[in-house]
């Protein structure tokens, strides 16, 4: 490697990163402490803040900083994604690790011989406290199980209001929390299910009856993390508001008060070298690209990078209806999670309120969760497939459809498969695009079979691939829990009306 090619790497793409990273990290753990830790202006929640936000500007900077950079690299076969991967996580993960060590480092400790004594004192997030006593008697559980990702996970949640002697009438809102968690595989038996059930449960009876609260180091307040509305449920069935002011909610910690933050620095200063030896290692064993290197120097391909810019720019303005749908369907996951519902997931009450389709709420104004829940999913990932699929068919259905007719499909296959799920299922609590989307590929594989000029090119390509890919996903929903198969076949069903009837026109036209 000459000197000049291994100086114009590091200059170029190493260090811009090195900088992008330590920057990034500054500026959004100072913006995040100033206006959600500590000033507590905006209403994010602590998994929003101090997770996906970072995880989702940091790769957005990648993109939008290190594009022109990237370009000086050999590209692999399969394009540049695994630079932006790559640096993406070198961004996102030290600040991700930065967020969590602020919210455990920033709040006083504030010691009181008894919890009534709270309601006396300045308002802190730690206390240390002499004396606990807890009313059992009127202690409240909630006992949860949640599958996520292949894994059974089993919660219970409790609180416990302050013993009446140790209670006053401004403190009577005091309560503690507990969170209990157990994981098992969803391959066990449902005999093995049931006991590490019931080992959480006998772990939460030995938590309330013989441990004595008075022996924790410390007490957090709650602040907003993803479970903070199953304390709120919970609360509420006691008939108090979590919300209101004189409401006060800790969570016990049994680590010390010097412990909070665990090892939190070390690890976010072992990513960030890690990440950066990493990232060198790339640049320096990645040759320059051999036929835009000197373009990049040179300021030659300004021109090609003009008129890509015009044609993609042309393809925008043109083309509005795929992006209306994607932009509505990531708006409302948008909305829900910075409401404070969650974000890898949401609740069915929750989906409830945002229009999710559910038979015995089909009635009078209820008939519009037809149509509003072609545009509610049940959490990121469900979210991410949908729109996937969506561009997909989104793309080779416009020159058929144009944006109007890509939208009404849209609507119409949705809403076909609403009809079918509420008819199948008397009971079920159904969300997504999924129908609608199956629609647009039924559209795209009648379009296909009858040989629509428009799509001649890549016939051969496109018509075996999506009839895999609805074969195997209708076998997939046939075979798994939780997914809504009758929606799909509706939303199918009604996609080839769909094609049938567009296709109805071309066909005429070709007649002499």
């Amino acid at each position: 490697m000459r000197p000049s090619h291994l100086y114009l790497k590091v200059r170029h793409v190493f260090v811009p990163l090195v900088g992008l990273t330590l920057g990034f990290c500054v500026v959004y753990s100072t913006l995040d402490w100033l206006f959600v830790v500590r000033g507590n202006l905006l209403p994010l929640g602590d998994d929003v803040a101090g997770y996906w936000l970072p995880f989702v500007l940091a790769f957005l900077l990648v993109i939008l900083t290190m594009r022109r950079a990237f370009r000086i690299l050999k590209s692999p076969k399969r394009g540049r994604a695994p630079y932006y991967l790559v640096a993406g996580a070198f961004v996102a993960v030290p600040t991700i690790i930065a967020q969590a060590l602020i919210r455990s480092a920033t709040g006083d400790l504030s010691h009181v011989e008894s919890l009534a004594q709270i309601s006396g004192v300045a308002a802190a997030k730690y206390y240390a406290v002499d004396h606990v006593c807890l009313d059992r008697s009127r202690a409240w559980t909630q006992p949860e199980a949640r599958t996520y990702k292949g894994n059974l996970n089993f919660y219970v949640y409790a609180v416990v209001p302050l013993c009446r002697s140790d209670r006053t009438q401004s403190s009577d809102s005091i309560w503690i929390g507990y969170q209990l968690h157990k994981r098992v595989d969803t391959s066990l038996s449902p005999a093995e299910k049931d006991a590490a059930y019931r080992e959480l449960w006998g772990e939460w009876l030995t938590t309330l009856n013989d441990r004595d609260p008075s022996a924790y180091p410390f007490f957090e307040r709650l602040g907003r993390p993803p479970y903070r509305k199953d304390f709120a449920a919970l609360l509420s069935r006691a008939g108090i508001d979590l919300e209101a002011p004189s409401t006060v909610l800790l969570i016990p910690h049994t680590e010390r008060f010097s412990d909070r933050t665990g090892h939190q620095l070390q690890w976010m200063l072992a990513s960030f070298g890690i990440g950066a030896a990493l990232w060198l290692g790339i640049v320096l064993l990645v040759p320059l690209s051999p036929s835009k290197d000197r373009k990049w120097l040179t300021g030659e391909d300004e021109e090609d990078s003009e008129r890509t810019r015009a044609r993609a720019l042309a393809f925008i303005r043109g083309a509005y209806g795929l992006e209306v749908l994607v932009a509505v369907n990531v708006l409302v996951y948008m909305a829900m999670v910075f409401s404070g519902l969650g974000v890898a997931s949401f609740d069915s009450d929750d989906l409830l309120k945002w229009g999710a389709n559910y038979r015995p709420a089909l009635h009078g104004a209820g008939y519009v969760r037809l149509l509003t829940s072609e545009f509610v999913h049940g959490g990121l990932l469900h979210l991410v497939n949908n729109i996937y699929g969506l561009v997909v068919a989104g793309i080779f259905l416009l020159p058929i459809t144009g944006n109007a007719g890509l939208i009404a499909c849209y609507l119409l296959a949705g809403l076909g498969g609403s009809i079918a799920s509420a008819y199948i299922h008397p009971a079920t609590v159904s969300v997504g695009a999924s129908g609608a989307i199956f629609g647009l590929f039924a559209m795209l594989l009648v379009h296909l079979a009858m040989g629509d000029k428009k799509l001649l090119p890549v016939r051969a390509r496109l018509l075996p691939g999506i009839a895999i890919f609805v074969a195997f996903n209708l076998l997939i929903g046939a075979a798994s829990q939780g997914i809504d198969n009758s929606a799909h076949v509706g939303g199918l069903l009604t996609g080839v009306a769909l094609g049938l009837v567009f296709f109805m026109p071309i066909r005429q036209a070709r007649r002499p």
